[in-house]
């Protein structure tokens, strides 16, 4: 990739216009793909066209500069278009969450936002409109009134059917640009935190802040013989490594699902097809979207009863990250492409580690490599917050140039989340549980809320049974939580994945040869009860829904 020098733009506007003029209006952007084979692209020119026109029609509602402006759509082109023309009419975009049933996630966000509009499509079952509708009046002009959220002054329909509503309007409108003049020290987007512990909080991000950040997102990249490569991303277009900028600064063309048009049935098939299809040389993909894609298809060169890959040659590069990634997936990902990169980061400071893995068997398991220029990494014990030797498992704190300085919240609000608790010396208290090898690279485990009181007394924590499991033959995704129990309080519970022809039986068995000695230091027992799952629900951000996946167990053991 050409090097890209700070001073070439300071704003996302400016970003967008500085590569219409070095690859031409015509340069693909991005690829959305549907299940039903539909594609529709967008360069670099039609997103600016479209962009301006969504920014000129919300100045006409008097957003612009200054006002803040939540988008709760999925991934789609009209997310894409809204996003950025957020961004263009000089307002700040707020990744709109509604996982909850009452919508208390949602009114959450837009009260500590302070948002002054909402983007939506009401049509879709059991979305963001339902819980919204309760609390506020809506005219056909789209203004609002609302006690509980007295900020709040257009809801926005952004529809879909018949036909492409919202873009068509936006097509209609030729040469209709209006852009505003921001800086690099106005506010970008505010990107929410999943909501593991509780209510999501929210965190500002200025233009600033992503200009900075080209640097340390391009040291994670291989370098490619290509000058505009295509990258498949399912990444919610919402979080801090999915949205608009991620593409435009690293000068790719993304490729991903069109989500509003329903998700495919066969997700294996859909991915490939894409990477073939669209000539990806590069992919971000979850490690249970690789071994999924292995099991199925394979290069020439492997086992032959097996169907090969729909690409004549391997990928460059294919990244993992958003959950602890395993030496399985790293292999299953190698035979996928050239090199493979695992990456960590977090919502509130950006991307921290990097790891690049070119030979098979060189990876050991949660490694996530070595820390960006900049990032000091420090582990302190769990309980007392000392520092434990090197090679020690603890909690990971981390001092990053990019970290944030407090929460956006309303602070007449007493539900407003506590500011960031930083240490004296100015680290941030991560959350993970994690080590410093020897070669000053970087595990992590998973989260320490992620512990299991095991039999009553003792705290586990389920990676490392995790791992054990994945290995198991016709696992093809796994997920181990901790369910009450009446006598001992907990009890470990395998949900997983399962390839066709295998069975929980068959799982079971292989646990008791593989996992059920005293071998294990973080997770010496079997689990007690095992869970089938279709599929691992997941948070917008990729990782595993902990919380939704202990719940759906639950019900199924029928416990309380």
């Amino acid at each position: 990739m050409e090097e890209v020098k700070q001073s070439d733009y300071n704003t996302v506007p400016e970003a967008v216009s500085f590569y219409r003029e070095r690859c031409g209006e015509d340069a693909p952007f991005f690829v959305f793909r549907d299940r039903l084979g539909g594609r529709d692209v967008f360069t670099l020119g039609r997103l600016h066209r479209l962009a301006g026109t969504c920014a000129a029609l919300l100045q006409h509602r008097g957003i612009g500069k200054g006002s803040v402006v939540m988008v709760c759509l999925d991934n789609s082109p009209e997310r894409l278009v809204c996003e950025l023309g957020v961004l263009y009419a000089g307002a700040v975009c707020v990744n709109g969450l509604c996982h909850m049933t009452d919508g208390s996630d949602l009114l959450h966000c837009l009260r500590h936002s302070k948002a002054s509009a909402i983007l939506l499509d009401p049509d879709v079952t059991s979305g963001p409109w339902a819980p919204l509708r309760r609390v506020v009046k809506r005219a056909d002009d789209g203004t609002v009134t609302s006690e509980k959220l007295p900020y709040l002054k257009h809801v926005e329909f952004v529809k879909r059917h018949p036909g492409k509503v919202f873009l068509g309007q936006l097509e209609t409108y030729p040469g209709w640009v209006m852009e505003s003049e921001v800086g690099r020290e106005d506010g970008c987007f505010v990107f929410t935190t999943s909501g593991t512990t509780g209510l999501p909080k929210l965190v500002l991000k200025t233009h600033g802040d992503f200009v900075t950040a080209l640097e340390q997102w391009t040291r994670g990249v291989p370098p490619s013989p290509s000058r505009r490569a295509a990258r498949y991303q399912d990444t919610h277009l919402g979080t801090s490594g999915g949205n608009v900028t991620v593409a435009l600064m690293l000068n790719e063309t993304r490729v991903l699902c069109d989500v509003r048009a329903g998700l495919p049935q066969d997700r294996a098939l859909f991915v490939a097809s894409c990477l073939g299809e669209e000539k990806c040389t590069k992919a971000t993909l979850s490690p249970a979207d690789v071994l999924n894609i292995r099991q199925r298809y394979t290069q020439p060169s492997d086992n032959h009863h097996l169907k090969p890959m729909p690409w004549l040659s391997p990928l460059e590069v294919v990244s993992l990250g958003g959950q602890p990634v395993t030496s399985r997936a790293v292999e299953a990902a190698l035979g996928m492409a050239r090199a493979v990169m695992v990456y960590y980061g977090c919502t509130e400071l950006g991307l921290v580690s990097v790891g690049i893995v070119t030979e098979g068997g060189s990876f050991r398991d949660y490694n996530v490599g070595h820390p960006l220029p900049g990032v000091q990494v420090k582990v302190v014990d769990e309980k007392t917050g000392t520092p434990v030797a090197a090679g020690e498992i603890g909690q990971v704190l981390l001092k990053h140039p990019g970290a944030l300085k407090d929460y956006l919240h309303d602070s007449t609000d007493p539900s407003a989340p506590q500011a960031p608790d930083f240490t004296a010396d100015g680290f941030y208290p991560t959350g993970d549980r994690g080590k410093v090898n020897s070669n000053n690279t970087l595990t992590i485990f998973g989260r320490i809320g992620e512990s299991v009181i095991l039999r009553g007394s003792r705290v586990c924590y389920p990676h490392a049974l995790e791992a054990a499991l994945s290995t198991c033959p016709g696992v093809a995704d796994v997920i181990v939580v901790g369910v009450p129990d009446p006598l001992v309080f907990e009890e470990f519970c395998a949900c997983v994945v399962l390839q066709e022809g295998v069975s929980l039986k068959d799982v079971e068995k292989e646990v008791e040869k593989k996992v059920a000695g005293p071998g294990q230091t973080l997770c010496p027992l079997a689990p007690r009860h095992y869970v089938q799952f279709e599929a691992l629900p997941q948070l917008y951000t990729g990782r595993p829904h902990r919380r939704q996946i202990k719940e759906i167990a639950k019900r199924r053991l029928k416990i309380k």
